[in-house]
């Protein structure tokens, strides 16, 4: 017994694909919009060079798996639309599915400034002036 599916199922399935790829692309857009905001955060202090160094293995990642999986949903959104195009065609349906535009999607390699970067000079006081309610800091 054969599985008849109407073409425009997998048109509409492909659809869908599209649509959660665009979903998932605006929701990730803002993390890399502000990736660079973060460049030099964690200073390299020792315990704050190894926490940069880990948040910059875990933001890549992540960004890198959401754009990974935006880009399956878009491919395998074009598979179907190609799979429901063949299979009205060769059946002969009424209406004929429209053929489908396919696009190349270029494989994005996400990239991120480490957020591991200098601690500077440290908190600094100035002799005239100095704030007496700040006591303890270290000044160099």
């Amino acid at each position: 017994m054969a599985l008849v599916v109407d073409w425009q199922v997998y048109y509409e399935a492909a659809k869908k694909c599209h649509d959660l790829a665009g979903a998932l692309r605006t929701a990730d857009k803002p993390l890399h919009d502000m990736k660079n905001e973060c460049a030099g955060m964690a200073g390299d202090a020792n315990g704050c060079k190894q926490c940069g160094e880990k948040y910059d293995q875990v933001a890549h990642d992540t960004m890198q798996a959401c754009t990974n999986l935006a880009d399956a949903l878009t491919n395998f959104g074009y598979v179907l639309y190609a799979a429901g195009y063949n299979y009205g065609t060769r059946a002969g349906t009424d209406p004929a599915p429209e053929r489908p535009t396919v696009e190349a999607i270029s494989m994005y390699k996400v990239t991120i400034p480490s957020s591991v970067g200098s601690n500077g000079n440290g908190a600094e006081q100035s002799r005239a002036g100095h704030d007496p309610g700040v006591r303890g800091l270290h000044t160099r």
